[in-house]
């Protein structure tokens, strides 16, 4: 699910915003990984 959303927003998003799109995306990471553990 996140190569195909950074496939498709990667390319109009290379900037400032970017930067944070990568911040929210690791958060999630975090949280589906904590979430499968539980």
């Amino acid at each position: 699910i996140l190569e195909k959303y950074h496939k498709q927003s990667g390319k109009r998003l290379w900037d400032a915003k970017h930067e944070n799109i990568s911040n929210e995306i690791d958060r999630i990471k975090k949280e589906n990984d904590n979430m499968q553990i539980e």
